[in-house]
């Protein structure tokens, strides 16, 4: 019962390592995102305001 349970601490321990661990892929696209959504989103309100003084 014992080792059955250090298993389950350790396939416990591996998964959650695994799914928080620093993926720099991940990171980029989502930085990526985050930038063109940023940008998109600043150049639309300028384009608004321009449009609207109009």
């Amino acid at each position: 019962m014992e080792s059955c349970d250090l298993t389950a601490v350790i396939t416990l321990s591996n998964t959650l390592t695994e799914l928080f661990s620093f993926d720099p892929a991940m990171f980029a696209a989502v930085l990526s995102g985050c930038i063109v959504t940023f940008i998109s989103g600043h150049v639309t309100g300028k384009v608004i305001r321009l449009m609207s003084r109009s």
